[in-house]
């Protein structure tokens, strides 16, 4: 019993705030009753006080009239015997004048309560002879007060704490050891004891109580469970039959579903390869379309620019000589259309420049429009011919337009590489645009260093059913920030007037498009520049 009483948390709980209302109400109690006897005390001390006036006023006033110190000094004593009496001194009075006449007891007391009181001598007369002056000492009174306060507090505090104990056992016993009890039970019910019916002790039998209903309502829900669990069982076992034959019935369907899906993939797949390539082939047709239209249209008009830039600059120049010949103009005036006949030059010159930049720009998009317009049917080629052929062309063409170019080339060509069906004059296209662009960005690395010695690999292998073909080149490399950008469109790293911006663009979408398959770049700035193509053989 001990043990479970000290693990119910409930009781204990109760425990303490039994002791700290009954502590609280005992202390209030206990304030009350201290000040009731406060009270009662000094009233006792103020009755002691008019005692003494009503008993000893008229005897102490003949003792002095008669100077009867011996009775005066009795009746001093008797007085001193009362209780919280410290001290008392007689006053005489003669001729208008007070002097001390006696004084006896302890004067010094920090908590005191004074009385004066006249002294009458005569029937008649009444005549004030002198004054007697007392003090009582509280602090005796303070003393018992707090004494009882002591006394009073712990005597309560004692039957608090018996009287919680006693409930604590009674809650313990009634509530706190049938609470342990159920939660046992229920921290032990389970699928193998579910037809186990919880039973508690009554007090009563003839009587519910609380904890008596909340025991038959689990037991109603330990049966309803029950029936559920019986249910459920008979439920599963007729779905495990279910399943069986499901999972029968769902492997073959899933098996034939599988077929028909592959061979519609396939299908998908063959169409789509088709669809790119027409649309990719349709795009470069439409493209030679419009430069063809664009050079019919701005061909002739940028020749008229060109042509009168030119002859504009021709004049000026003339009018440039005859004005220095001219001789009834004044200095200043020929100076200044000096300077401006030579803006005029300057503006022509840059007319004729940024116009022929333009028509390279044009015949550049002609030359890449009509890249398939002999080449509309694909063809087995030997890969490795068609590599040499395209550098071999860069290469020459290079020197040509930059006298003692040379460069060492690294070729690392695998035999096992099958011919492949390809148009054949675009992929030459695309090979003459890297192995161009790779030649142009070693020629300006060398400009830049002297000491620098060029240098192209390009690497060959066959694997998992592609041609895959690595052209790598040691000239200023690709920043990465633009990696991304490098196949867009009319984008270029070239300085003005030095490129299109279009070779690899289109190179991607011969080789992605109209091939399937892929072109990418990996570079780092300063040091190498890598384009990896991979190509189906069929």
């Amino acid at each position: 019993m001990y043990k479970e009483l000290i693990r119910s948390r409930l009781s204990f709980m109760l425990l303490k705030y039994i002791i700290i209302v009954s502590g609280f109400f005992t202390f209030l109690s206990t304030i009350a009753q201290l000040y009731i006897d406060y009270n009662n005390d000094l009233r006792s001390i103020d009755s002691s006080i008019k005692q003494i006036q009503s008993s000893y006023a008229h005897s102490i006033a003949n003792s002095l009239w008669h100077l009867d110190v011996d009775q005066i000094n009795v009746q001093v004593e008797g007085i001193l015997r009362l209780r919280d009496i410290e001290f008392i001194q007689i006053i005489e009075r003669k001729q208008g004048r007070s002097t001390i006449f006696l004084e006896t007891g302890n004067d010094e007391i920090k908590s005191k309560l004074e009385s004066r009181f006249n002294l009458v001598y005569g029937k008649n007369s009444q005549t004030i002879i002198g004054e007697v002056y007392i003090v009582a000492n509280l602090d005796h009174l303070y003393d018992r007060v707090l004494g009882r306060f002591y006394i009073v507090l712990a005597t309560q505090m004692i039957k608090t704490f018996l009287v919680s104990f006693i409930i604590l056992f009674i809650i313990n016993q009634l509530v706190s050891k049938k609470i342990f009890k159920i939660s046992q039970y229920a921290n032990k019910l389970g699928h193998q004891n579910i037809t186990e019916e919880l039973v508690l002790d009554r007090i009563d039998p003839h009587r519910k109580n609380e904890l008596d209903e909340l025991v038959e309502s689990l037991n109603r829900m330990r049966q309803n469970i029950h029936k559920y669990l019986e249910n459920r069982d008979e439920a599963e076992n007729q779905l495990r039959e279910y399943k069986s034959h499901l999972e029968d019935l769902v492997l073959k369907r899933t098996k034939q579903l599988n077929d028909k899906n592959e061979l519609l993939e396939q299908k998908i797949h063959e169409i789509s390869n088709i669809q790119d390539q027409m649309i990719a082939q349709e795009k470069l047709a439409s493209l030679g379309n419009l430069t063809s239209g664009i050079a019919h249209e701005i061909n002739n008009p940028l020749n008229f620019v060109i042509n009168f830039a030119q002859i504009s600059k021709t004049s000026s120049e003339e009018l440039k000589k005859e004005l220095i010949n001219l001789e009834h103009i004044d200095e200043s005036t020929k100076e200044k259309m000096f300077d401006e006949l030579t803006d005029i030059i300057n503006m022509t010159n840059e007319i004729t420049n940024h116009g022929k930049r333009a028509e390279n720009i044009i015949k550049s998009m002609l030359e890449h429009s009509r890249t398939s317009e002999n080449n509309l049917d694909k063809e087995h080629v030997d890969l490795h011919e068609l590599i040499e052929e395209n550098l071999n062309f860069a290469f020459h063409a290079m020197r040509a337009k930059y006298k003692g170019f040379h460069i060492n080339f690294s070729k690392d060509y695998d035999p096992t590489v099958p011919s492949i069906n390809v148009l054949k004059g675009d992929i030459a296209r695309v090979f003459l645009n890297i192995f161009s662009n790779a030649f142009y960005s070693m020629i300006k690395k060398h400009d830049n260093r002297p000491n620098y010695i060029s240098e192209i690999s390009i690497t060959t292998f066959y694997k998992n059913g592609l041609v895959n073909i690595k052209i790598r080149d040691n000239g200023l490399g690709i920043d990465k920030a633009i990696l991304e950008e490098i196949f867009n469109p009319f984008f270029t790293t070239k300085p003005a007037g030095e490129g299109t911006g279009l070779g690899l663009s289109l190179s991607y979408e011969i080789i992605t498009a109209i091939h399937g398959g892929s072109l990418v770049v990996n570079s780092e700035e300063g040091k190498y520049a890598e384009f990896i193509i991979q190509l189906p053989t069929e």
